[in-house]
C-alpha cells in the first residue's frame, strides 16, 4: 500500500474539477434563455441602422434668453466708443472732409447694427 498524505485528497479533487466546464443552470430555470436568431435580427437591424448614418441628437433650444441678448447690445455699444474715437482721430489727424467722417461713422454703426440684427433674427423663436 502506498502511504497517502491527508491533502491529497483535497489535492486530487482540486485537479479533477478545474478546467472542467459546468453549466450554470440558474438563468434557465428562471424561465429566460438566449434566443440566437432574435439576437441576430436586432445586431442586424442595429448594423443597418448605424449604416444609414442618422445621427440621433437632442432637440436644442436655439433661441437666445433676454440676458443674452442684452449682453451682445452691451458689449456693441462698449465696442462703438472706441470705433469712433478712433474713426474721429483719424479724421481730424488727416483732415478729411466732414462727409467722409460722417460716412465712416455710419459703416461702423451699420455693421454693429445689423450683426445684432441678424442675432436676434438667428436666435429668436
Amino acid at each position: 500500500m502506498s502511504q497517502m498524505d491527508p491533502g491529497s485528497t483535497q489535492r486530487d479533487e482540486g485537479r479533477s474539477a478545474y478546467g472542467r466546464y459546468e453549466e450554470n443552470r440558474s438563468y434557465n430555470q428562471q424561465g429566460g434563455t438566449y434566443d440566437d436568431e432574435h439576437i441576430d435580427m436586432l445586431a442586424q437591424r442595429l448594423s443597418q441602422r448605424m449604416g444609414q448614418s442618422q445621427k440621433i441628437y437632442p432637440t436644442t433650444n436655439r433661441a437666445a434668453s433676454a440676458g443674452q441678448r442684452l449682453a451682445l447690445a452691451i458689449v456693441s455699444v462698449i465696442a462703438l466708443i472706441p470705433l469712433t474715437a478712433i474713426i474721429m482721430g483719424i479724421s481730424t489727424h488727416a483732415e478729411f472732409p466732414w462727409i467722409v467722417t460722417l460716412f465712416a461713422l455710419g459703416a461702423a454703426y451699420l455693421t454693429v447694427f445689423l450683426i445684432n440684427a441678424v442675432f436676434n433674427a438667428l436666435t429668436h423663436k
